[in-house]
């Protein structure tokens, strides 16, 4: 099983995160830097909904953001929990090869370069693997299309912040709040209890913020709506990056190709399919490791 291979030892990441989250200099000092990350994604998303940034002031953002990010992971490896061994993946081959490198030497041998950033996300989402399982569970959607999904929108991490301003893993955007709020909270499953229990449609975007599990949640149920909408997962997925109207508005000989079983260069010089690309890439690299795993 795949939710297995990846995400299995929970119990493990878990203990290891709450040793650390024990010892108060650790707790104290993460605490201030998530504060300062929440503060920074919260402002700079309601300035990006008034005025798109330059590029230039884009990339000084998430510059900021990322920064901010690697004191955490520093903060981790200085109390007990090193991120490469943490992680799930690396936590079976540490227990199947009994070194944490395996898979990097691997990968360097065959140069895999996408496969390299899919470990990456997986590492990133290490402290919240438990409730992306539950969520894949929760909403029937399979977990390597979740894993997927979290990789080309926000390579896994936390806090990120698109153009458009769009936040976080599952990068929802502001401006459509109260209407995405509407559709991932009418399903009847846990996810959409679970978004409820945690926010009102008044302090949604607040929330999407400062709650990892939440933002995840809502990215999930968003993307189970969508693919009940169209019943087919390229229109579902290009719907979630690019939005329902401009779906609607595309071309018939532009989604025509998102069923191409390989794209070529001139296809990928649309938005629409190389976004869809990176999405299958990812999946198949997934089911690469897995296969690497058993």
């Amino acid at each position: 099983m795949v939710d297995s291979l990846y995400l299995e030892n929970n119990e493990k990441i878990n203990d290891l995160y709450e040793k650390a989250v024990e010892n108060n200099e650790f707790k104290d000092k993460s605490e201030k830097i998530r504060k300062e990350l929440i503060n920074i994604t919260l402002n700079e998303a309601e300035k990006i909904s008034r005025k798109k940034p330059r590029l230039k002031n884009y990339h000084r953002i998430n510059r900021k953001l990322d920064n901010y990010q690697n004191k955490i992971e520093s903060l981790k490896e200085k109390y007990f929990i090193d991120p490469f061994s943490y992680s799930p993946i690396h936590i079976d081959l540490i227990e199947k090869n009994n070194k944490s490198n395996a898979l990097y030497n691997l990968i360097n041998k065959n140069r895999w370069d996408l496969k390299s950033d899919i470990i990456t996300t997986l590492d990133r989402v290490g402290n919240d693997s438990s409730f992306i399982r539950e969520a894949s569970e929760g909403s029937g959607i399979p977990l390597e299309d979740i894993l997927s999904l979290i990789h080309i929108e926000s390579s896994g991490k936390e806090f990120a912040l698109s153009l458009n301003g769009c936040i976080n893993r599952m990068q929802i955007n502001p401006r459509y709040a109260k209407l995405i709020y509407d559709e991932v909270t009418y399903q009847n499953n846990n996810l959409a209890y679970f978004i409820k229990k945690n926010s009102s449609k008044d302090d949604f975007v607040e929330n999407l913020v400062k709650n990892s599990k939440l933002n995840i949640a809502v990215g999930v149920n968003y993307f189970k709506h969508l693919r009940e909408y169209f019943d087919d997962e390229a229109k579902a997925l290009v719907a979630y990056n690019f939005g329902i109207p401009n779906l609607k508005d595309m071309e018939d000989n532009i989604i025509n190709k998102l069923y191409k079983r390989k794209f070529s260069r001139d296809d990928l010089k649309f938005p629409t399919i190389s976004y869809y690309a990176k999405y299958k890439n990812a999946k198949n690299t997934l089911k690469e490791i897995k296969n690497y795993l058993s």
